[in-house]
């Protein structure tokens, strides 16, 4: 099981750990992973990113978080672990 982890390696380490991945594996063994993709268009990435700006607002709200839509929007586009993300199409 792997999550939000492979996206920070170069795309031919993701190869790699993918293929050590499935030679590790026993017969009809199972590997789970949750990760970020590259969007196929900019329409969809923001969408996307409204959509999780969104989720992550009403998260606050029912926490009792009193952040506004407009902060979480800069602290979600602005984080510091952006620009570690090398994000790959899934077609690849």
């Amino acid at each position: 099981m792997s999550g939000f982890s492979i996206h920070h390696q170069p795309d031919i380490r993701k190869r790699e750990i993918y293929q050590e991945i499935y030679e590790l594996l026993k017969p009809e063994g199972l590997f789970l992973n949750l990760e970020q993709v590259s969007s196929p268009s900019k329409l969809i990435e923001q969408l996307h990113g409204e959509l999780f700006v969104d989720s992550l607002y009403a998260f606050n709200q029912s926490k009792g978080i009193k952040k506004s839509r407009e902060e979480i929007d800069r602290l979600y586009y602005n984080r510091p672990d952006k620009a570690a993300n090398i994000l790959t199409p899934v077609e690849i």
